[in-house]
């Protein structure tokens, strides 16, 4: 760690050598100009294992910017060497360092295998180093030149594991020393990461089979390894997959197997393998939408669920995910319980809605072909259209029971109705007179069960007929009127009126004259109105002109008797 001052530099050098060192002496060279020795001086010397080691602090005059410094060295039998480094009279000079690097190969062996670790010198100049497995010496060089090349140690580690290599250089200067690490592994080979992923594909499809070979011990591809697969030798990529393509054009099995799996070159040599499966099998497929019934009527403005299944064609499991169907420009998705799906759907306009399946979407093996059991699904949105009647009239006798009757028929295309209308109030009765709103309360379809309808309203008033028979007379004349009217409406009624065995129609009043001198007259009256019973009644009438006469015509006769008598 040279100090610099304002016209000096100050440090310190160590030097550790095999033998016993006679001289040492530091040149510098100012921007190759000015050429001066260094003061030397030894401060420390002692023994570091096999190496005698020697420290020299030393001062610099500072002539220039940049330095050229040269160290020499001799030792007790002559031997003389140099070494040369680089370097600035700045506040920060940096110390040349020599460079090499370390080569593990291969890298990754199995047990009893071996590897050889290489120390390749770089450009700048490399006296030696030193080669640690897991922090222990296994080796090592220091020459009195610069190395050239190392022949290599041979390692052939025992056991699974990891092995720390490191080198560490030794130069002449302290501090300048260069340590690398590196990892020698012995482990074996694993194949996982089949692919496909899912091993269930769509039918009648090109599809990228395969796996990944990897190194157990930390799961590092296998780059370019070799595997023999259904006897056919492939190799795997930079990452470690080994890729081809398989096909089959009908639902059905493929297999293949893994006979053999190894790594060849400098950087790999593992001939051992574990697989998770010893065949992998994938299963071309389609999957299969069904449904028990294509056809339905439903009722309008209501949500209608039509049962679908679907499974896998090659084994018939279930298959657990979404089914599009399309209609009209709209698309309905619908999830699976168990293989079990439920298409809701509802419309508020009477009509057929045209269901086609559309497309499937597989969440485990992302199959996309499939086949269903039908074209399509028709559903006719309906409703019942029902009409209330009575051949009866719209108003009858009070406690008496209305013959409603109605006609119904399917709204979508006016097939009768098949099934039963429930009517209220019920009985069709009334024992209070007044109008009565007779409505459809519900209706049982037997054909397809709907229970949306229309419905008119049916009215009928209930009341009692008001009969009145009167008459005026006059000498030989008996006027008689008939009034027929509804008792609660006060309303005029029509209907057939038979008068001694004749009959005539009346609407509201029925009037005749009838010639009699007798003082008294009698008229059986019977009245036919529709919605009511028939009614009868006889009126006897008293005429005081005829039988102011009939007194006059007897006093009369009575006084021509007495006088001829007499």
């Amino acid at each position: 760690d040279p100090i610099v001052s304002r016209d000096e530099i100050h440090g310190s050098i160590t030097i550790l050598d095999s033998s016993k060192l006679s001289s040492v002496s530091i040149h510098v060279k100012w921007d190759d100009k000015y050429g001066v020795d260094a003061d030397l001086e030894l401060v420390r010397e002692g023994i570091i294992g096999v190496y005698r080691m020697y420290v020299y602090s030393f001062s610099i005059p500072v002539l220039g910017n940049v330095m050229d410094l040269n160290i020499t060295v001799s030792d007790e039998y002559g031997n003389r060497y140099s070494s040369y480094y680089k370097s600035s009279a700045s506040s920060d000079i940096e110390v040349s360092t020599p460079g090499f690097n370390i080569n593990i190969s291969p890298k990754y062996i199995e047990p009893k295998v071996n590897s050889t670790i290489s120390i390749i010198p770089g450009d700048q100049n490399l006296y030696g180093f030193l080669i640690y497995i897991n922090d222990s010496v296994v080796g090592g060089m220091y020459a009195d030149r610069d190395l050239e090349s190392f022949p290599g140690l041979i390692l052939n580690p025992k056991t699974y594991g990891s092995y720390n290599i490191k080198a560490v250089s030794k130069p002449f200067i302290y501090g300048d020393s260069i340590t690398l690490n590196d990892t020698l592994i012995s482990t074996i080979l694993i194949v996982k990461d089949y692919l496909p992923k899912y091993n269930r594909v769509n039918v009648a499809t090109y599809v990228t089979a395969g796996f990944r070979i990897l190194h157990e011990y930390d799961m590092s591809p296998a780059s370019y390894a070799y595997a023999i697969v259904n006897g056919t030798l492939y190799q795997a990529d930079e990452d470690g997959y080994v890729k081809f393509e398989l096909y089959r054009s009908d639902v059905g099995k493929v297999s293949f197997r893994i006979d053999g799996v190894y790594t060849d070159s400098d950087y790999s040599k593992v001939s051992i393998y574990s697989v998770e499966h010893e065949y992998y099998n994938i299963i071309f497929d389609t999957v299969i939408v069904g449904a028990d019934k294509t056809s339905y009527r439903v009722d309008v403005s209501k949500e209608f669920s039509i049962p679908v299944y679907a499974y896998y064609k090659y084994d018939k499991t279930p298959f657990n995910g979404t089914i599009v169907f399309k209609s009209n420009g709209e698309y309905y998705s619908i999830t699976s319980n168990n293989g079990v799906y439920n298409l809701t759907i509802t419309h508020d306009v009477i009509g057929l809605v045209e269901l086609y399946p559309y497309s499937i979407k597989d969440p485990v093996y992302n199959i996309t072909v499939f086949k269903s059991t039908f074209d399509k699904i028709d559903v006719i949105f309906d409703k019942v259209i029902v009409n209330l009647f009575t051949r009866g009239p719209r108003v009858v006798k009070v406690g008496s029971t209305v013959d409603i009757q109605y006609n119904a028929y399917y709204a979508f295309d006016g097939k009768e109705f098949i099934g039963k209308v429930y009517i209220t109030p019920y009985p069709y009765t009334s024992d209070e007179p007044g109008e009565v709103e007779f409505t459809v309360s519900s209706i049982e379809d037997d054909l397809y069960g709907l229970t949306s309808f229309e419905s008119n309203t049916l009215k009928i008033f209930f009341d009692s007929l008001n009969i009145s028979i009167s008459c005026t007379t006059n000498l030989g004349v008996y006027e008689y009127i008939i009034k027929v009217s509804y008792l609660y409406s006060g309303e005029n009624v029509s209907g057939l009126i038979n008068i001694d065995g004749v009959s005539h129609e009346f609407r509201g009043i029925y009037s005749f004259e009838k010639k009699s001198y007798l003082p008294y007259d009698t008229i059986t009256v019977s009245v036919k109105v529709e919605g009511f019973p028939a009614y009868t009644e006889s009126f006897k009438a008293l005429n005081y002109y005829n039988l102011l006469l009939e007194v006059v015509v007897i006093i009369a006769i009575g006084v021509a008797v007495f006088y001829v008598v007499r």
